[in-house]
């Protein structure tokens, strides 16, 4: 294990206790105010050098990214006063704290370019290790931080402990990426099949029943191994619960048009449809009453952010986004939305990355009427710091 340290100055000190954790533009991280007054470097741009993927993590104490630098990979980790980097054994693109905040789950490359594999960080130990592999990969940590769900070639569905046995799970999967592991158990689309009358019939002018199959949005329990159907769906679907677990968002296909967002309680129930237009990305608020979605102006070539809330509609100004948010996050957003926020913490902000004349720059954007975004720092991308 190879370990270098850098200086810090520790978290900033502005009298707030929410920061930006920030992916510069040319590669460098750091922690800004919202206001954009105080800074402190993580990881500074160095020949050779390229850093990604900064992730809070759960109690916005500590934070990881990866450096693929001459020598390899490695793990920066900044434990709130210095950081440290730790030898990887992969080229990491994306990382999940489970809640304790003790472990780390950590998706990358393998050097021999043999495809996905899923690695463990021991951030008090400071040692990575490889536990799992398939391509495409999509996970989820247990409440308890002790076990992970895994989706797993688009096929398969399991629990995973800390040792990379797996125990599979009943469920043959639908068309949706990542699971979501709340106390109300896996969140999940199953296939099931259905007998249908089919519309054509034999030379007799009998009707003869077809074996189809239907996606449901499915929550399994992991310790009775019982599944229930919450809600029929359609099309790619992606789908997050609420921080109270009383609500389930969820993109669905309805009639002809893809990704609708929707909501209903977390024990099933009719949806109610936000909007008219498609949604490409959405988070529940950290206080549950506000849902942050994305959609797409195709005439201006802009995404523009909305917000729910109790029956009303927000919106805002649209943005070209970022090269980063458009090709690392946006196409895997319902698995980022388990591993960070756009949310301050108090429920009242969002921020993104926009693209525009002077380069890249972080946005904040308070939720109130007629309020305009303020510009933090110039940065390719950025999420909220969450809190204990």
């Amino acid at each position: 294990m190879a370990l270098t340290l850098l200086a810090c100055t520790g978290a900033p000190d502005d009298g707030s206790t929410e920061h930006l954790l920030v992916l510069g533009s040319a590669g460098e991280i750091f922690i800004i105010d919202p206001t954009g007054r105080e800074q402190t470097d993580l990881a500074v741009t160095a020949e050779g050098s390229v850093h990604l993927q900064p992730t809070w993590s759960p109690n916005g104490t500590r934070a990881v990214w990866t450096e693929i630098g001459k020598g390899g990979p490695t793990i920066g980790l900044w434990d709130g006063e210095r950081v440290q980097n730790v030898t990887a054994p992969l080229s990491p693109f994306f990382y999940l704290w489970n809640p304790p905040a003790d472990r780390v789950a950590f998706l990358g490359d393998a050097a021999s370019g043999s495809g996905i594999r899923l690695g463990l960080l021991d951030p008090s130990g400071r040692t990575a290790s490889e536990i799992d592999a398939g391509q495409p990969y999509y996970l989820d940590w247990s409440p308890a931080g002790d076990q992970l769900v895994t989706h797993v070639a688009a096929e398969r569905l399991s629990l995973l402990d800390q040792s990379g046995a797996a125990t599979p799970i009943d469920i043959t999967p639908g068309s949706f990426l990542a699971p979501d592991w709340t106390e109300l158990g896996v969140l999940a689309v199953g296939t099931r099949a259905t007998d249908r009358v089919a519309a054509t019939g034999t030379l007799s002018g009998v009707q003869t029943a077809a074996r189809q199959s239907s996606d449901h949005l499915l929550l399994f329990d992991p310790i009775s191994r019982t599944t229930t159907e919450l809600s029929p769906v359609d099309g790619p679907v992606a789908f997050a619960v609420s921080p109270d677990r009383a609500h389930i968002a969820f993109t669905s296909e309805v009639g002809a048009v893809q990704a609708v967002l929707r909501v209903m309680g977390a024990q099933g129930g009719e949806p109610v449809q936000i909007g008219e237009v498609p949604a490409v990305a959405f988070q529940w608020s950290p206080d549950s009453r506000r849902l942050w979605y994305l959609t797409v102006d195709l005439e201006a070539q802009r995404l523009v952010p909305r917000v729910w809330e109790e029956g009303r509609i927000f919106d805002f100004p649209g943005f070209a986004p970022t090269t980063a948010f458009i090709r690392d996050y946006l196409p895997f957003w319902d698995q980022y939305s388990r591993s960070l926020t756009v949310w301050s913490a108090d429920s009242t902000r969002f921020v993104y990355p926009a693209a525009g004349a002077n380069g890249d720059e972080i946005f904040v954007q308070t939720v109130a009427p007629e309020a305009g975004p303020l510009r933090v720092t110039a940065g390719a991308f950025a999420s909220w710091q969450p809190q204990p």
